[in-house]
């Protein structure tokens, strides 16, 4: 039970983060969606040891990407059913935006901050450019692994984490398994 209503809440939040960004940006491609996603990933981690979400990010051929997202958004593209069709409309093959406004109950101050920061981070910069800024070692080093699966203190590590803030992650993460 306790792991139904967990899983139920980051559902919703990842849902929550999806139209925050929509909102505060007043629609983007959903290649910036992902990444914008992946640096408020980042920024969290960085400041707090914590993801955001509890999205897996893989290593793809355009930079990192939160797969089950980026499925859940193309399969609205493409008129799938999908758990996202309730808050995303395309405005053409590329183009999202939020079908209503976010909930802020679901999502801290701090989480707030990380995702502001992302924005900011890769406002006024083209498909190219933020592909090229993601392109970093660590995506190199992820991408050429056989699962290309980022785990938390590689997503840190692309920001510039140091070893301190490596060892509060994966002191968090192992934390979080053993309450689970």
């Amino acid at each position: 039970m306790k792991n139904a209503i967990l899983n139920q809440y980051l559902h919703q939040k990842i849902k929550e983060v999806i139209l925050y960004i929509l909102d505060k940006t007043g629609g983007i491609s959903y290649f910036q969606l992902m990444k914008v996603m992946f640096c408020a990933e980042r920024n969290n981690l960085m400041a707090w040891g914590e993801p955001l979400t509890s999205l897996d990010y893989y290593a793809k051929k355009h930079g990192p990407v939160p797969e089950k997202a980026y499925r859940s958004i193309t399969a609205v593209r493409d008129g799938r059913p999908s758990i996202y069709e309730d808050i995303i409309s395309f405005v053409n093959k590329y183009e999202i935006r939020a079908t209503r406004k976010p909930d802020m109950n679901y999502l801290s101050k701090s989480d707030v901050d990380s995702i502001d920061k992302a924005i900011t981070e890769l406002s006024g910069m083209e498909h190219n450019d933020i592909e090229n800024y993601l392109h970093d070692d660590v995506y190199n080093r992820v991408f050429a692994s056989k699962k290309r699966l980022y785990n938390m203190a590689d997503i840190a590590e692309s920001a510039g984490a140091d070893c301190n803030i490596i060892a509060r992650i994966n002191e968090n993460q192992n934390i979080q398994k053993a309450l689970v």
